[in-house]
């Protein structure tokens, strides 16, 4: 599943552009902690490429969840102030889209509009992440469970991602 549908499906396209306007894209490579449990984290991360291991701070040898294209990272630690509680890292080389966390907070609080949206996003995320941990979401023949509204956010943020991936090939930085 990729979670970053929920997100794009729910911001608007001017919200999308100002993301992609500030974010950096960043190589990553095999074994490079883009998360590390413990420690302040400056961005949050739309991971486009690669796959990547999450480790809790206490057990580093087996993974506890693994991410991939469309997944996001870093946005807890971002919403309620802690150091991150997980190492997120690469397990092969990976590309994702950094947004400053000082940025999006300064917009966040400059623009009540694209706050409500992308907190609710957030929420949305987080709230279906929960669910799909504790197994209590009917499933859908995607395996996700959803209501009307979150599927025509997931169809609208399919498209959405797909554009953002085209126009970041487009850009200055060369081909993904």
């Amino acid at each position: 599943m990729k979670r970053v549908h929920y997100i794009l499906g729910t911001l608007d396209d001017d919200d999308i552009d100002w993301l992609v306007t500030i974010s950096q894209r960043r190589k990553v490579k095999p074994s490079e902690a883009l998360i590390e449990a413990g420690q302040p984290s400056n961005a949050i991360y739309l991971i486009l490429e690669g796959a990547f291991a999450v480790f809790a701070k206490h057990a580093l040898q087996h993974p506890v969840a693994h991410l991939s294209s469309g997944d996001v990272a870093g946005e807890m630690s971002f919403i309620d102030g802690y150091a991150p509680s997980a190492t997120v890292q690469a397990v092969e080389p990976g590309l994702v889209l950094a947004i400053p966390k000082d940025q999006l907070a300064v917009k966040l609080k400059q623009d009540i509009c694209f706050a409500a949206r992308f907190y609710e996003a957030i929420s949305t995320l987080l709230s279906i992440r929960l669910r799909g941990t504790l197994k209590q979401v009917p499933q859908s023949a995607d395996g996700v469970g959803h209501n009307l509204e979150m599927e025509n956010r997931w169809e609208l943020g399919i498209v959405r991602y797909d554009w953002l991936l085209r126009r970041l090939r487009h850009e200055a930085f060369g081909p993904l």
